[in-house]
Formats: C-alpha cells, sequence, structure tokens
C-alpha cells in the first residue's frame, strides 16, 4: 500500500512576476510501484525468522530532478520473526538500468517517520541516516541507506510489535506498524542519477541489529532462501481478528484440528 508524500520535497508555490501564483508541476511517478513483502535473515537460537519487513519502492521525477522513495514498515514479530529486530541500514542491490548503473546522490537524503514520543507526529530523522554508493558491509549496496554509525542500533527502524524490554535504550529510533495495512512507516527519499524501474531490476537488502541475544542478521532478495515472499492478510482480515468474533472463530477452527487429529469429526 503506497502512500505518497512528496511534501518533504519542499514542494511549494512558485512566485511569478512577483505577484501571482502557480502550483509547481506535480512529481511525476516512472515505472511501476515495486512492493516487497518479505522475511527471512535468522538468530543462532532461535527458531523463527530474524526479521520480517513490506517495503514500497517507486522512482519519480520532480523539477528536472530524479528521486528513490522507500517506505518501510518493520513488521518483525509477525510470521514467527523476532520482535526485537531493529532495522539500521536498507537498500536496493544489483540497480542498473538500460546498461546505466544508478547511483545516490550524497547530502539529499530526507528521512522522516513517528516520532517516538508521540507516533501520531511525523518527526524528521534525516540527521541520523547517510545515503551511500556501493557499501559493501552487507554485500555489495548499490543504493545504501546507512545509519550513522555513531548512532548504532539506537537510531533504527523498529516495529510497534517490539516487546517493551528490546527496545533500544536511546537515540532516534522510528515506530513503524508491524502490519503493512496499518498507517505508521518510515519514509526514506533521496535524489539518484537516472531514472529506472524498480519493478524491472534492483533487489532489497536490509540489516537488522538488536536481534535475539544481541545478534545480527540481514535479509537480501538477491538470495531467496534467505529472504522469501511471505502473503500479507487482507486488511478485511486483519480486522476481523481485532473483533471478539475472530477469537471465537479460532477457538472453534482449534477444536476441529483437535477432534480431527483424534479421528473425530464436528458437526
Amino acid at each position: 500500500m503506497l502512500r505518497k508524500s512528496f511534501g518533504s520535497l519542499g514542494l511549494s508555490l512558485v512566485l511569478t512576476a512577483g505577484v501571482s501564483t502557480v502550483a509547481a508541476a506535480a512529481p511525476v511517478q516512472y515505472g511501476g510501484l515495486q512492493t516487497y513483502n518479505v522475511c527471512g535473515g535468522s538468530y543462532t537460537g532461535y527458531t523463527g525468522f530474524g526479521l520480517c519487513a513490506s517495503v514500497n519502492v517507486t522512482v519519480f521525477s520532480d523539477g528536472g530532478k530524479y528521486f528513490l522513495q522507500f517506505q518501510v514498515y518493520n513488521t518483525s514479530g509477525s510470521n514467527g520473526s523476532y520482535s526485537g529486530s531493529a532495522f539500521t541500514r536498507i537498500g536496493l542491490d544489483n540497480v542498473v538500468y538500460n546498461g546505466v548503473n544508478i547511483n545516490a546522490v550524497k547530502g539529499t537524503l530526507q528521512v522522516s517517520g513517528p516520532c517516538a514520543t508521540n507516533p501520531s507526529v511525523q518527526c524528521s530523522y534525516t540527521n541520523n541516516w547517510v545515503v551511500q554508493n556501493d557499501k559493501t558491509g552487507g554485500g555489495g549496496i548499490n543504493v545504501d541507506l546507512l545509519n550513522v554509525t555513531t548512532n548504532g542500533v539506537n537510531s533504527s527502524v523498529v516495529s510497534t510489535c517490539i516487546k517493551p524490554s528490546q527496545v533500544p535504550a536511546g537515540g532516534n529510533v522510528i515506530f513503524t506498524s508491524c502490519s503493512a495495512t496499518a498507517p505508521l512507516f518510515a519514509q526514506f527519499t533521496f535524489q539518484i542519477t537516472s531514472l529506472f524501474d524498480p519493478t524491472n531490476v534492483g533487489s532489497l537488502y536490509i540489516m537488522a541489529q538488536n536481534g535475539y541475544l544481541g545478534q545480527s542478521t540481514y535479509c537480501s532478495t538477491a538470495t531467496k532462501l534467505n529472504c522469501g515472499t511471505v502473503v500479507v492478510p487482507e486488511p478485511v482480515t486483519l480486522a476481523l481478528f481485532g473483533t471478539g468474533f475472530a477469537s471465537l472463530g479460532l477457538a472453534r477452527v482449534v477444536r476441529r484440528r483437535r477432534r480431527e487429529d483424534d479421528g473425530v469429526s464436528e458437526a
């Protein structure tokens, strides 16, 4: 689910002739929307996934410049994944389009997300992240969002499914919904050197820290065994599980399965 938010790019009314005003041209999306719903990574001693995420990737042009935007949900805590995993790096690998290697323009990154103190308000976290090219620390990332190393896991993206005891001790932590159908997400936008269609090229890379017993892990769609696609429930299903009727239905399913296991059918 894509929620476009170009306001942070400073779009405004343009003064002409010192008197009249005209609306600035709207950003134009290039290619399609690429959505990744993935789980992957692992921790020694933990039997579930290391992390889960839902990421929307879009490319657009604005004022003769080109931009790449990530909308990130840390959904760790779902699908049996470790709820404390904090994203400290996210990017795209293998970003070559029509023979052109796509690079990020340094110094253009803007980051926003729900304020840790009040999730209903958006805060700017731009000063806590940097954008880099060809960062090989996690697997040869071409367009890489790398957390400022002096802040470590204390400037990261965590899930609202995280347990209180798992929350990093300080810093500017962004809390996102642990369901991609909910409204809280982190947004990373930066300028790139050329347009490309994210539905045709690129593989998602996510690094997580703050894992089980303090371990780190990563998820890369370039390696399917490490980072696989998961099915995201429809909003109606999620809404149902938020009611008392859902628990009754779930209990009925459990009873039926138990009866079937015992060789007894339920009328």
